[in-house]
């Protein structure tokens, strides 16, 4: 697979997406290397080319700086492992804006309906399930192999804020609701693995969302707007 002028220009010409065919070609000329039993020059000049095109295309978006580039000028065995790393790490970059993407996204969907101000007054038995919901959460956050470690640390966050707020009486949704969006914006690429900690979510954002049959004047369905995953 030969990367020249016409193979650049048949990229997406949205970065993110761009980067993330770059991967995915890259990985089957990994895969060809280690079927035809080892590197050799063809492929070293391969990929010198596949870390030079994505070398480009995170310069357009300012992010080389904060890439450690494979050096050229060393064995090609050592060439090779650090541009595995390399692509890990691009794969990384790409999966988190993609994340980030799709959670605005969703965000504004969802909170275009339920962002109302508004106090929400909570049975004693409905605080136990939601504090109960919220430590399953933070075990299965914690062990899930699902999430980067940044979008761990993030869900994490959100916990311990839901913690903070959880009271008898409450006027703030949005710090409930965010983790069920923030999950829903990342199931499309976390499998199966993912959803059973969006259905814990989902289960408290259902809690509240059960009380704004309190509020009879609000405007909006009856029902909690659909999710990815819901």
């Amino acid at each position: 697979m030969a990367i020249n002028s016409d193979y650049m220009k048949s990229l997406p010409s949205d970065p993110i997406e761009a980067l993330e065919k770059l991967h995915e070609d890259y990985l089957q000329i990994k895969i060809q290397a280690e079927d035809h039993r080892g590197w050799d020059q063809a492929y070293h000049r391969e990929v010198i080319h596949f870390v030079a095109a994505a070398k480009v295309i995170l310069k357009k978006l300012d992010k080389d700086e904060a890439f450690k580039f494979p050096p050229i000028n060393q064995s090609i065995d050592d060439f090779f492992e650090g541009s595995a790393e390399f692509f890990d790490e691009v794969r990384r970059f790409f999966v988190e804006e993609n994340l980030e993407l799709n959670f605005t996204k969703i965000e504004q969907e969802f909170y275009g309906v339920v962002n109302e101000n508004i106090f929400i007054e909570l049975s004693d038995t409905e605080i136990i399930q939601i504090q109960n919901k919220i430590n399953e959460l933070r075990n299965m956050v914690t062990d899930t192999a699902a999430f980067t470690s940044k979008h761990k640390q993030r869900l994490l966050f959100r916990l311990e804020r839901m913690q903070a707020e959880l009271h008898k009486v409450m006027s703030d949704m949005d710090v409930f609701l965010g983790g069920l969006v923030d999950v829903a914006a990342a199931l499309g690429r976390t499998g199966d693995e993912a959803k059973p900690i969006f259905d814990r979510f989902k289960d408290i954002a259902e809690i509240l969302w059960r009380r704004r049959s309190d509020h009879p004047e609000l405007n909006g369905p009856d029902d909690m707007p659909k999710l990815p995953g819901s």
